[in-house]
């Protein structure tokens, strides 16, 4: 599968899969935040060997910084893996 596609799917689908988890948490956040660490999750998923690790671990590190320390768990880390397990679905479908 093109790299450039996993990555875009990552950024689109973690901006919009993670601020459905902080409602559903009832966490303030602010959107730009979320879409930074959409963003950057998607951009690192392009390092050889390492991106998809590096990707989700960039993605809950922003957000721990940016949304704060109270929302670590269950609200960032359930929101970030809720949307891993969305783009391994998108994912899937896009490779067929």
């Amino acid at each position: 599968m093109n790299p450039y596609v996993v990555a875009i799917t990552y950024a689109v689908v973690g901006a919009a899969v993670i601020p459905l988890g902080f409602e559903l948490f009832k966490t303030k956040y602010r959107f730009h935040d979320v879409l930074l660490a959409a963003v950057a999750g998607g951009l690192l998923s392009l390092v050889p060997l390492v991106g998809g690790a590096a990707s989700l671990l960039t993605t809950v590190v922003i957000l721990y910084w940016r949304v704060g320390k109270d929302a670590f768990v269950p609200d960032i880390l359930a929101s970030v893996f809720a949307a891993r397990l969305v783009m391994f679905l998108a994912l899937l479908k896009f490779g067929h």
